[in-house]
């Protein structure tokens, strides 16, 4: 498995990295870049419509409560970070089936 993941587990979730696309066509979870998932979301950023979305997006992936997501980390930049307050087993389960090819 590679050391510098796109997540960090925490006691009450994981810390999800990601690299924000807004305006775009789609709002989806597109790929890994680096240690980073590449999400797409077609709100603009501005008054947090962008951050909203990705909030969403990202319950949506793991099948949670978007209120489960919060943007903690860069909500004016494109890089930014996520917690995600679910089963920790169950989110990294899903992170590494998806990205990383195994499954634990």
């Amino acid at each position: 498995m590679p050391e510098d993941l796109c997540y960090e587990k925490s006691r009450n979730g994981v810390y999800l990295k990601v690299k924000v696309v807004p305006k775009s066509s789609k709002n989806e979870v597109v790929s890994l870049i680096g240690n980073r998932v590449r999400i797409t979301v077609n709100a603009v950023p501005q008054n947090g419509e962008a951050n909203a979305m990705l909030e969403r997006v990202v319950a949506d992936f793991f099948g949670i409560k978007k209120s489960d997501c919060t943007v903690t980390a860069g909500r004016k930049a494109s890089q930014k970070t996520v917690f995600v307050a679910a089963d920790v087993a169950a989110v990294v389960n899903k992170l590494n089936a998806t990205f990383y090819g195994q499954k634990y």
